[in-house]
């Protein structure tokens, strides 16, 4: 029970600053042909051929977009963002960027959006429902994304604050979940972001790995604990 309670104590504050409110705002990319593009807003850019890219937490306003391909700049213009709202555009050489739709990432007070341009179907909405959203798994190249993102958080509390938001409709696994973590540079925030993503874990019997990343036997031992309560 102590063991319960010292990490309550240590969640609380650190869980607190990563909620998520509804001044942020955030533009995603479809790009409708091959190649390797790099897309900017602001100082914010992502490398990709997946062909989407995903910019959460920008600013309201007006954010400058740039589209490199092959180190050319084909695009530059700023597109105005509002918040709370998740902007969908495309870009294609025939149809230049467009601006397509406007969805609301929140509903009822919480983070309402999937992973592309669809709402989270939660069991509670469903008989018997139980109060889980509904998550997809994240293609090796979707991870890619979001994990060159991840690295332009400088601090921890920036990058707790980061998974929060995109992992609340996102699965991944153990592994990759390491390699975010392992960016993470104090103990104490890693445990947080460790017990903060266990929802999105899709193999949880690995989740015990996680363990090796702790440098300090206390946080081991606080792991320990979290784990155990899973069952």
């Amino acid at each position: 029970m102590r063991i319960y309670i010292l990490l309550a104590v240590l969640f609380s504050p650190i869980a607190a600053r990563c909620q998520v409110t509804t001044s942020d705002a955030e533009l995603f990319i479809a790009i409708k042909e091959t190649g390797k593009y790099e897309i900017s807003v602001d100082d914010e850019s992502i490398s990709s051929r997946a062909g989407r890219f995903r910019f959460f937490e920008l600013e309201p306003g007006n954010a400058l977009v740039t589209i490199n391909v092959a180190g050319k700049q084909v695009f530059r213009r700023e597109v105005s963002l509002k918040a709370g709202t998740r902007t969908m555009a495309s870009f294609s050489t025939a149809d230049g960027f467009k601006l397509n739709d406007e969805l609301p990432m929140y509903a009822d007070g919480r983070y309402a959006l999937d992973n592309w341009n669809g709402g989270i179907v939660r069991e509670e909405e469903r008989p018997g429902g139980n109060n889980r959203p509904f998550f997809r798994e994240m293609r090796p190249e979707e991870f890619a994304g979001l994990f060159n993102s991840y690295k332009k958080e400088t601090f921890d509390d920036g990058k707790l604050r980061f998974l929060q938001v995109t992992l609340r409709n996102n699965r991944l696994s153990v592994n990759q979940l390491i390699q975010l973590l392992q960016r993470i540079t104090f103990d104490d925030n890693r445990l947080v972001a460790a017990v903060n993503c266990y929802p999105a874990v899709y193999d949880r019997g690995n989740f015990f790995k996680i363990r090796d990343i702790f440098n300090y036997r206390i946080t081991k031992d606080k792991f320990d604990a979290f784990l155990l309560r899973q069952g």
